[in-house]
């Protein structure tokens, strides 16, 4: 999940059936968050970052 605003990633993991997901921050403080996909079987996270695109191993 993200949030451009907040400029956080936020990794969201299930838990029992009806309770809140597990939150886990992956990234924070990004500068102007446009989006995020994933590449190569989940192994980078890709971002867009204002007017560059940025990856993490």
């Amino acid at each position: 999940m993200s949030n451009g605003k907040g400029g956080t990633i936020t990794r969201l993991t299930p838990t029992e059936d009806g309770k809140t997901p597990k939150r886990e921050t992956i990234l924070g403080r990004r500068n102007n968050l446009q989006g995020l996909g994933f590449a190569l079987n989940g192994k980078f996270l890709v971002l867009g970052e204002g007017d560059k695109i940025v990856t993490y191993e």
